[in-house]
């Protein structure tokens, strides 16, 4: 019996991760409900026919004063007057904020300050107590952790678990950096849950990856920068994986994608070894689908090329 439990915990986990989020009641309505929005398709975003399809113009930047590093709960009302009155800057921008006050974004950054092996920068506390300079930056990192609670412990406690719905809300007008940031913190947010919490929020998450799908597609379709690399990070979430072969072909293309465009912007001593990673991901396709992998992802890189 308990072999059954463990195995059907674990069959829930997996649903989990490819169905996804839900809007609640304490934010603004869902922008896509009305629209009878789909998911896109399970493989990477196709490339536009001939070029990048024209983006909408970008809102007129905010204030200075209401932008980090501002303390949030100073700014708070004003960025919800200006959110609430349609100023799609303002609703990114209280959106991002908001987004690390969500409950278990809180949980994760007092679990970290519990733990004594906390792993700040990269570096695990009992290792950096051996240099005077990775000490000062764990220092640093913690006092930015306690400093991020404490911002978020100044929000109404009704307000907190808004972010996404703001970030939704401005990503719908087409606004790309507010779908980039959308994309992301619904990923980083299911990462950060266990799986208990994964399963219980299953429904909620099946409606957020519905938009995250739709956001990035649009942003990949538009040849935004950065979109192409978020599209090959978050495939494992992103694309549907009822099909393995299909599955592992499109994060192939993805992060083939990805690695073609850094090829252009990023110095090769920066970069990691791209056929390293190709040859790992794609280590269960035989060379006829790495071909293909390969093609798709030239197609879409080559969509992009130039803008």
């Amino acid at each position: 019996m308990k072999r059954l439990i463990v195995v059907l915990a674990a069959v829930a986990l997996l649903l989990a991760w490819w169905l996804w989020p839900a809007v609640r009641t304490t934010r603004p309505a869902d922008p896509l409900a009305a629209t009878g929005a789909t998911a896109v398709d399970a493989r990477p975003a196709a490339p536009p026919a001939s070029r990048a399809r024209a983006a909408p113009k970008d809102p007129a930047p905010l204030p200075p004063h209401l932008l980090a590093p501002s303390w949030l709960p100073d700014v708070l009302d004003e960025l919800l007057k200006r959110a609430e009155s349609g100023d799609v800057a303002a609703m990114q921008v209280l959106g991002v904020r908001l987004s690390g006050c969500e409950d278990d974004a809180l949980h994760h950054l007092r679990q970290q300050l519990r733990d004594d092996e906390v792993d700040v920068f990269g570096m695990r506390a009992q290792a950096a107590a051996s240099s005077a300079g990775a000490k000062g930056n764990l220092q640093r990192g913690q006092d930015r952790m306690r400093q991020m609670i404490a911002e978020c412990e100044g929000v109404p406690e009704l307000l907190r678990s808004s972010g996404l719905d703001w970030l939704a809300k401005a990503a719908a007008t087409g606004y790309s950096q507010a779908q980039l940031n959308y994309v992301r913190t619904v990923l980083a947010a299911f990462r950060r849950l266990d799986q208990d919490e994964a399963v219980a929020r299953i429904e909620e998450f099946r409606e957020r990856r519905i938009l995250a799908r739709r956001y990035l597609a649009d942003a990949v379709a538009r040849c935004l920068p950065g979109a192409l690399r978020l599209q090959a990070d978050g495939g494992k979430a992103l694309f549907d994986n009822r099909d393995r072969h299909a599955y592992r072909l499109n994060q192939a293309a993805a992060l083939y994608a990805a690695q073609r465009e850094e090829e252009t912007q990023v110095p090769a001593g920066m970069r990691d070894d791209p056929q390293n990673l190709f040859n790992y991901l794609t280590r269960d396709l035989d060379e006829p689908a790495r071909a293909e992998a390969r093609r798709r992802g030239e197609a879409q890189f080559q969509a992009c090329a130039g803008h």
